[in-house]
């Protein structure tokens, strides 16, 4: 098959278009859809600090950081990340929101 048979197609067609949009605009769509998510789960973690939690993390690609336990207080939290403090080991950790599973308050 010749080469130039497919460069022709894709540059005087609409690929990449859907109902009129560029895979650009629509992926901009999708970020923005998340974000009232990402919103949500800080809003929990931020109303959490003073708490102490079980943080589960999981680190797709390593072997070393797959299935991770956290337990501390929550001592604040931003708009990718987490700090927590376990005072039985006197160790602080900074974690990446991206990586957290799942979190386990206690009252």
């Amino acid at each position: 098959m010749d080469n130039n048979y497919y460069q022709k197609d894709i540059t005087n067609s609409s690929y990449g278009q859907v109902n009129g949009n560029s895979y650009e605009q629509i992926q901009d769509k999708i970020l923005a859809s998340n974000i009232p998510e990402q919103l949500y789960v800080d809003t929990v973690l931020k109303e959490n600090e003073g708490k102490f939690a079980k943080i589960y993390v999981t680190v797709p690609g390593s072997n070393s950081w797959q299935d991770k336990l956290f337990e501390g207080v929550i001592e604040k939290t931003g708009n990718d990340h987490i700090i927590m403090s376990n005072t039985n080991t006197n160790e602080r950790y900074l974690i990446p929101l991206m990586y957290i599973v799942f979190v386990i308050f206690n009252n």
